[in-house]
């Protein structure tokens, strides 16, 4: 099977000294052998740096590249211009997969003459875990259009993210990640399915990912989680572009101002309204392409989230207030729940083992 041709694996890396040496073990004993890895540091100021030069001299398969601080999308655009394989697959540095994972990757893209290859994901939180459907099954998804609709889709059968997929890269050596840091990984995703004839997705959980409160999209509120806004405005005008007609371009508003208002919630809780000023206003922005761009398609745009961007004061005062009354009231949810898994000796686990 190794004839199929060699995978690349690629890492970017930045601060996780703690899970980084499991990431890549699991990646290192895989039962597909023709592979090259390469890890990406980005800039990491703990002993990442280290254990990826230790792992690369003790694997020839370990290729590390070491750059300043530029983000997860700059890191992978680097690996990719140093990579040889045939096909491509991601995984961050606090993920791991299972042992069988590339041969069952490029197994269903050779067995179905596919692009792209998708399984299933287990995401590890502290609390609970959650798993994609892992019943077996395998479904072929046909034509980019196909693909696109199913993105920007209510009811997503497939994931709007890079991981646990796997790339035949015949077609895509000229796609590259965004230079943003936040959202970069979803925007190369739907440039991906755009030039995709089929994709292959297999119902088993091979890749764990762990959603955890030091992780890039749940770090303290900066300036480049803002960046989610235009790449949404991007997606959007790539559909547009594609003229789709079976596009819900009224989930697709939808979502764009959730994803704003969710912005507003974090600025509020930060009492940061002065400080993110100048990006609150290119939001405005940018939902004026947007408003514009879905009207066009007979969506009836609500300004309200215009008005309360501009009177942002008022709004996140209101917001504190309304949310001292929901902490008040889940910390007696929460205190309840401690009290009954206590009493059930219930233990939560961060880890997740495979089934063989």
């Amino acid at each position: 099977m190794e004839d199929y041709g060699k995978v690349s694996v690629i890492i970017p890396v930045y601060n996780c000294e703690r899970y980084l040496p499991k990431c890549l073990q699991t990646v290192l004993h895989q039962t597909y052998r023709n592979m090259e890895v390469i890890v990406v540091n980005d800039g990491s100021t703990d002993r990442t740096a280290e254990i990826c030069d230790e792992y690369a001299k003790r694997f020839p398969a370990i290729k590390v590249l070491h750059q300043n601080n530029k983000g997860p999308g700059i890191a992978r655009n680097a690996a990719l211009e140093a990579m040889t394989g045939d096909y491509v697959t991601y995984v961050d540095s606090d993920d791991y997969v299972a042992e069988e994972y590339l041969e069952t990757m490029v197994g269903l893209l050779k067995k179905y003459h596919a692009d792209i290859a998708e399984v299933g994901l287990i995401c590890l939180q502290p609390v609970r875990n959650i798993f994609d459907n892992s019943d077996g099954t395998i479904q072929c998804f046909d034509g980019a259009d196909v693909l696109i609709q199913d993105y920007f889709s209510e009811d997503r059968q497939i994931r709007n993210c890079v991981g646990g997929r796997m790339y035949d890269m015949k077609k895509f050596k000229d796609v590259r990640f965004s230079e943003k840091s936040i959202g970069e990984d979803s925007e190369y995703s739907l440039k991906m399915l755009a030039k995709s004839e089929r994709l292959v997705k297999y119902q088993k959980c091979l890749y764990v990912c762990r959603a955890y409160q030091g992780s890039l999209t749940r770090a303290k509120l900066n300036h480049k989680n803002f960046d989610v806004v235009e790449i949404a405005l991007r997606d959007a005008m790539l559909a547009d572009k594609r003229k789709i007609k079976s596009i819900n371009w009224n989930y697709v508003f939808r979502s764009f101002t959730s994803t704003c208002y969710e912005l507003l919630k974090r600025v509020a809780a930060d009492r940061k309204e002065e400080e993110f000023s100048q990006e609150l206003e290119h939001m405005v922005l940018v939902f004026e392409k947007m408003e514009k761009l879905v009207k066009s398609h007979g969506v009836e745009v609500s300004v309200e989230l215009v008005e309360d961007i501009r009177n942002i004061d008022e709004w996140a005062k209101k917001y504190r207030r309304e949310k001292r009354v929901q902490l008040f009231i889940v910390r007696r949810i929460k205190r309840w729940g401690f009290q009954i898994a206590a009493s059930y000796k219930v233990k939560t686990r961060y880890e997740y083992k495979f089934e063989r």
